[in-house]
Parts: structure tokens; C-alpha cells; sequence
């Protein structure tokens, strides 16, 4: 039997998957938090707007409420 989660009886999380969904959730969090970062200097090298740098936090708030 692998190390790992149980979620109900009889099924398991392996660790190697449960690791995987750990390190891709981090992943997404600091991308997530990283663009609210990085906006000023994004606006400046591709010419964006308030309103534009408001629609790319926007849309990545949408992406991260899907999940």
C-alpha cells in the first residue's frame, strides 16, 4: 500500500500526485501574485492603460475564482 491521503475508504491520494497538486497550487499562487507585482513595469513596457492593467488583474482574479 503507497504512502499517501485517504479520501474515502479504500481509495488514496498518492504522495507523488498529492505533492504534484501542491507544488502546481503554488505555482499558480505565485503567478497570481506576482502580476499585481509586476503591473507598473508590464504597463510601461507594453504601453497599457489603467484600464487595460485593470482588465489583466481582473481577468487573472477570474482564472483563480474557476479553480
Amino acid at each position: 500500500m503507497a504512502l499517501g491521503v485517504h479520501t474515502e475508504p479504500g481509495r488514496c491520494i498518492t504522495s507523488m500526485r498529492f505533492s504534484s497538486l501542491l507544488l502546481s497550487h503554488w505555482l499558480f499562487a505565485m503567478t497570481f501574485g506576482s502580476i499585481s507585482l509586476f503591473l507598473p513595469l508590464l504597463r510601461t513596457d507594453l504601453d497599457l492603460t489603467f484600464s487595460l492593467e485593470g482588465v489583466v488583474s481582473a481577468a487573472s482574479t477570474f482564472v483563480y475564482t474557476l479553480l
